[in-house]
């Protein structure tokens, strides 16, 4: 469980940098796509000439069904602990700051322990906060 905004859910949130900006980020295997909120990307668009976006014709749905505004597609090095992903985030109006769904986990993640609260790659095993705590620290 986690909270985000002063909102509390039943998620795995861990800490993540795009080009060096902390995020924290929803780990979200019910999400098909992984997702930037639109006011990161404006941080990111306002310091870095790369933070171009694609166009997308992508129709997203939130977990209750209603649309989500797709601004369009994100290609960011997303930073785990000591290791970076080359990642695809679509931009859109959401409350977390990203979130990373079946398309990030499948291409980077082996394994998600739910007991023990890690993400594990070939290179790390990384740890993911519920219940509101900081567990963020990679393992090597």
């Amino acid at each position: 469980m986690g909270n985000t905004c002063g909102i509390w859910d039943n998620g795995f949130y861990t800490k993540g940098y795009l080009q060096n900006l902390p995020l924290t980020i929803l780990i979200d295997n019910g999400s098909t796509s992984s997702i930037l909120n639109y006011k990161i990307y404006r941080q990111l668009a306002d310091v870095l000439k790369n933070a171009i976006l694609e166009p997308s014709t992508y129709k997203l749905f939130d977990v209750n069904g209603n649309p989500l505004c797709s601004y369009g597609t994100l290609k960011q090095k997303l930073t785990l602990g000591t290791a970076d992903f080359n990642t695809e985030f679509l931009v859109c109006d959401i409350k977390q700051d990203a979130i990373l769904g079946q398309d990030f986990l499948l291409d980077h993640i082996d394994k998600i322990d739910y007991k023990r609260q890690i993400l594990s790659t070939k290179d790390i095993r990384y740890s993911v906060a519920r219940k509101g705590e900081s567990k963020c620290n990679s393992e090597s």
